[in-house]
Formats: structure tokens, sequence, C-alpha cells
């Protein structure tokens, strides 16, 4: 009885320490660390033939043999090649965006409305003209975009009118007006406001003959035209460069009075300072 307790008890001690190292031995593994699986051997596929193509054979004739899958065909569960496989959406898509961008920096594009210059148009035009030898005013209404109506009356007061002299003498004047369509030339950048005038001119001379001391009148109307550009200065401002050929008359003096001559083109160029509404 007392051989049976000393065996029990060695029997205990060896399954306790076996225990104890046991229990060691799977603390010092890593968790979750699964047994590696074993490979599994490629499996040849066979095609089978449809019952219904069965079916279909005429009597007498054997089905056709089923070819036998590739030996290389991939085993059950495993990924398709690369060649196969559906290609996962770009997430690049931003990137090739971006890059697409910087490299149209630099690049000349046209210019849209969005890049003019924001001057607004305008309507009315009211200002002054004025050159070395005449000075006046200036209206315009334009009741289309590029259409319009220009009034300018002009005081002229530095022709060569009696004997070589450049100005005229106390007591005479001569005034001028022009009516006249005015076409606006629309262009890229509204910066620039090139035009052209055509219309009817109307001017009446009031002389005095310096040596019989007579007085007289001379009117005339006649037609004329030209040519002008307005360099926009702000939304309400323009200053203008212009030119004015006027089919005009010279003046023929006698010994006691003027009179209307031969017909002469008068060129005029002045400078206009317009107020825009």
């Amino acid at each position: 009885m007392r051989y049976c307790c000393i065996i029990n008890i060695v029997c205990a001690a060896f399954f306790s320490l076996f225990l104890v190292v046991s229990s060691v031995v799977a603390a010092e593994a890593p968790v979750g660390q699964a047994a590696p699986e074993p490979e599994r051997e490629p499996v040849a596929v066979e095609k089978t033939v449809p019952p219904e193509q069965q079916a279909q054979s005429p009597a007498g004739e054997s089905a056709p043999v089923p070819e036998k899958a590739d030996d290389k065909a991939a085993p059950e569960g495993t990924a398709p090649t690369p060649e196969t496989s559906p290609q996962a959406p770009s997430d690049t898509s931003g990137t090739d965006e971006k890059a697409a961008a910087d490299s149209d920096l630099g690049r000349s594009e046209p210019v849209t409305g969005e890049d003019k210059l924001g001057f607004k148009s305008y309507k009315i035009a009211v200002g002054i003209v004025v050159n070395a030898a005449a000075a006046g005013l200036h209206f315009e209404y334009r009741f289309i975009p590029y259409i319009g109506v220009k009034l300018m009356l002009f005081d002229v007061f530095g022709l060569a009118l009696e004997e070589g002299s450049k100005i005229l003498d106390p007591g005479e004047f001569l005034v001028t007006g022009l009516l006249a369509p005015t076409l606006h030339f629309p262009v890229k950048k509204n910066l620039l406001d090139p035009y052209l005038f055509c219309g009817m001119i109307y001017s009446h001379f009031h002389w005095i003959h310096s040596k019989s001391g007579k007085e007289g009148n001379i009117r005339d109307l006649t037609f004329g035209g030209g040519v002008g550009l307005g360099i926009r200065l702000t939304d309400f401002l323009d200053m203008g460069i212009n030119i004015w050929c006027n089919y005009d008359y010279r003046v023929d003096w006698s010994d006691t009075r003027a009179e209307k001559g031969s017909r002469v083109v008068m060129v005029l160029p002045y400078f206009s300072i317009k107020f825009l509404f």
C-alpha cells in the first residue's frame, strides 16, 4: 500500500511537469499563427457534355469525347492569372488630372468672354473736341451696340481766310456742325474703340472785308466723314484720336467782298475727351 502511494505521487509529479512544459511552449509560440496548410495538388478538370447535346446526337453515333483540360489549369480555389483577372479601378485618376493640369501651364488658350477687360458698354457720350484751329462739343447716342449717331459742333478760329491771315479778324466767326451715323468696330478687348463716321456738314461763315469794311455771310451744306480711335480710361471716360475729312470750299476775296470758290478737301485732325453713360 505504501509503494502504491509513492508510485501515484511520482506519476502525478511527472504529469504536472508535463503540463507546465506544454503551457510554457504554447505561450512562447506567436499568437494567432496557424499551422501551415499542406499544398494541394492540382486537379485536372474534365469537360462534360450536357445531357441535351447527348440527346441530340444521332442514333448509332457516339457522343464527342470531352476535351481534356490543360494540364496547367489552375487548381480550384486559386486566383486567376493576371492576364484574365479583372483589373481593379485605378486610384490614380486624381493624380493624372493634376499632372494634365500642370502640363497645361504656360499654354496659350483662346481668350473667352470672361478674359476681356471689364469696361462697361455705353449708349451716350458727351465731351469736347479740340485741335490747333478749332474747338467744339461732341454728342453721340448709340441706339444699338455698334451703331450710333454723332453730332459735333465746331467754332473754327484758325483758318487762312484773307490775304494770308491765319486767324479770323475781329468780328468774324465760322461755325460748323456735323451730323453723321457712326459705326463702331467690335474688338476682342474693349480697351480700344475704333469707329468710322460719315454724314452731312453745315457751315456758316460771317466775313468782314478789311479794306472795304463790308460784311457778309457764306453758308454751305456738304458732306464729310472720318475715322477715330477711342481709348477707354475708365468705365465713364474715353480719350480719342480722330481725323475729319471735309469736302469744303475756298474763299475768294475780291476788292470789296468774299465769295465761295472752288471745292477742296480739308483734313482736320482733332482730339476728343468724352464722358460715357
